[in-house]
């Protein structure tokens, strides 16, 4: 009979802990869908413009980066430039199309320099963040069932179109 205490407290322990833990699953869940909503606005509006103006500036990116802080996690930037050049060739066209790219410090170096980094018509351009560290929504799922967390990843980009 000494059994059915020990069981009864058991029973309590793991109620009382489903009943603090659902609620907090919950929330840190919605925390984590308001955070990737914020970050995919934010990327989205910085990607959009740099491919509508053909241009990023310093300004624009200190504007993304305190969009980005406010959510509270680090993120790794990665950008990629690919310029359209038209090298001659003895070919059938006499000339080939190909695209030299640019990375994020190429990017960068050129922002402090300058304050600007322009691209062309018809370039590509891209830009994708990564969380550091795993969101808490999946931090405390993943406790719960073993699985690992997650990070936030958000990529944009596309086409330059110089339209503005």
């Amino acid at each position: 009979m000494v059994e059915e205490p020990i069981a009864k407290a058991f029973a309590t322990f793991f109620i009382v802990l489903a009943l603090a833990l659902v609620p907090l699953m919950i929330i840190t869940n919605s925390i984590d869908s308001m955070t990737r909503s914020a970050v995919e606005s934010a990327v989205q509006d910085f990607s959009d413009n740099a491919r509508s103006t053909g241009y990023i500036t310093r300004e624009e990116y200190d504007i993304l980066k305190s969009k980005l802080a406010a959510t509270n996690y680090a993120y790794r930037v990665e950008m990629l430039h690919r310029s359209k050049v038209v090298v001659p060739d003895d070919g059938i066209l006499g000339y080939v199309t190909a695209y030299h790219a640019y990375g994020y410090d190429d990017i960068m170096e050129t922002l402090e320099e300058t304050g600007v980094y322009e691209m062309k018509n018809g370039d590509f351009y891209y830009i994708k963040l990564t969380s550091a560290s795993d969101t808490i929504g999946s931090h405390i799922y993943g406790i719960f069932t073993g699985t690992p967390g997650y990070k936030l990843s958000i990529p944009a980009g596309g086409m330059v179109g110089n339209q503005r």
